[in-house]
C-alpha cells in the first residue's frame, strides 16, 4: 500500500494534474489488492490509452522521493494503528484476512512500516516489475486494434517477464 501510495504522488505530478489541466475528465485510482494492486482509469477523452501507457512508463521507472516517502509512511502508520477505532473498516480487514491463505496482522505490518527505509522500498519498486501480469478491460469508443495497441504499449512498457504458474498468490 505503500508503494501504491508512492504511485500515486508521482503520477499526480506528472499525469493526473496535466491531464485535468488540460480538460480530460479522468479519474486514475489505485489499490493495493492481495496480490498486486488495481490500476483503474475512467474518463470521457480518446487519449485515456496514452494516458495508461504513460502511466505503467511512470511506474516502471518510479523513483522514490525521500520527503514524501516519510509523510505517506507516516499516513500508513497511523491508518494501521487506527483501523479499530473505524467498525467497516475493521469489519472489510477481517473479511479480508478470512479470504487469504495467509496474511499480516496489523502488528506485524505496523513493525514492518516502522522499520522500511525508502531504500527498501526503493529495492521493492525495482524489482516488483521483474514478472509481472496486467489484464484490461477497455469500453467505449474504440475499436479492438486500438485496445490491443494500448495493451502492446502497456505490455512493452513492463521490464519483466510473465509471472510463473506457480508463483500466483493462493486464495482460500
Amino acid at each position: 500500500q505503500l508503494f501504491v501510495a508512492m504511485i500515486e504522488d508521482s503520477v499526480n505530478e506528472s499525469l493526473y494534474y496535466p491531464a485535468h489541466l488540460a480538460g480530460m475528465e479522468v479519474d486514475i485510482g489505485a489499490m493495493a489488492s492481495y496480490s498486486g494492486f488495481v490500476l483503474s482509469l475512467e474518463g470521457l477523452s480518446d487519449k485515456l490509452g496514452d494516458l495508461a501507457a504513460s502511466y505503467f512508463e511512470t511506474m516502471t521507472s518510479l523513483t522514490i522521493d525521500a520527503e514524501r516517502f516519510e509523510k505517506r509512511k507516516e499516513e500508513r502508520l497511523r491508518d494501521c494503528r487506527n483501523l479499530c477505532l473505524n467498525p467497516s473498516k475493521h469489519a472489510k480487514r477481517t473479511l479480508e484476512v478470512l479470504l487469504k491463505q495467509t496474511d499480516a496482522t496489523q502488528e506485524e505490518k505496523v513493525a514492518a512500516l516502522e522499520s522500511m527505509s525508502v531504500k527498501d522500498l526503493q529495492s521493492f519498486a525495482n524489482g516488483i516489475w521483474d514478472h509481472a501480469h496486467v489484464e484490461s478491460q477497455m469500453v467505449g469508443n474504440l475499436t479492438q486494434n486500438e485496445a490491443r495497441r494500448v495493451g502492446e504499449r502497456i505490455r512493452a512498457s513492463l521490464p519483466g517477464a510473465p509471472i510463473p504458474d506457480d508463483a500466483w498468490p493462493e486464495t482460500r
